[in-house]
């Protein structure tokens, strides 16, 4: 079956989204979208404006073997995507085009292991400003990153205020106010609250979407990227 040009572009857009932090297992079903990352510490589950699919369920692995494939024919004349299935799956996917004929073989979707919701209300809201990210990174870059303590971050929301504070392997800390202090999610008080995720995951979230809303509950940060919902697990 040959795939819509919209439905392409949904896809690809998952796959690029996916890629911005180091996630390389997808499934798209019918009714959400589900990837997470080798280490469980990012998840992709999304249901909303999912397009119609002629399948209900397709798993994608090796993403950069994909994307460098479909970089090379995409552009080329009557590119077009034919989708394999069997059992409503989708078993792989032939790129073509004028002359040229490429290959892809999807991944088994019971082979990835990505949730299908999480249980983690939100409870606290608040905005880290471009600035902030940009003090983020250079913080991250000047701290020595040859311990387990520089490869997370530490929000902090109290009465003085929003930071982040970074801790290298001699305990001396990097710290930030970029913000006033968090508030719950229906607005009606402040947040008080100490939570540490992954630096490397909250970085590159953060640099594709600054001013953005994050949502925090106890088990996990919540962010937008590209209309995706993302979830960064908590770290001890």
């Amino acid at each position: 079956m040959i795939l819509e040009k919209e439905l392409v572009a949904f896809i690809k857009l998952v796959v690029k989204t996916a890629q911005l932090v180091d996630i390389d297992n997808i499934i798209i079903e019918t009714d959400r979208i589900r990837a997470i990352d080798d280490n469980s510490s990012i998840a992709i589950i999304h249901t909303d404006n999912i397009p119609k699919l002629p399948f209900a369920s397709m798993g994608l692995n090796r993403l950069k073997l994909l994307t460098s494939r479909l970089n090379v024919i995409e552009s080329l004349p009557n590119f077009k995507i034919n989708c394999e299935i069997n059992k409503d799956q989708a078993i792989s996917l032939e790129f073509t085009a004028d002359k040229t004929k490429i290959d892809y073989r999807c991944a088994n979707p019971a082979s990835i292991r990505a949730p299908k919701s999480l249980k983690d209300a939100p409870l606290h809201k608040f905005v880290i400003p471009q600035e902030g990210v940009i003090m983020l990174k250079k913080g991250y870059a000047m701290m020595p990153q040859d311990g387990q303590s520089t490869n997370v971050v530490t929000l902090v929301s109290n009465k003085d205020g929003m930071f982040f504070e970074l801790k290298d392997v001699n305990n001396d800390i990097f710290s930030f106010r970029f913000a006033d202090q968090a508030m719950s999610t229906d607005g009606s008080s402040p947040s008080v609250f100490v939570y540490s995720f992954p630096v490397k995951v909250l970085l590159a979230l953060f640099e594709n979407n600054p001013n953005s809303l994050i949502y925090v509950g106890e088990k996990s940060l919540n962010i937008k990227i590209n209309s995706f919902n993302c979830y960064v697990s908590r770290q001890a």
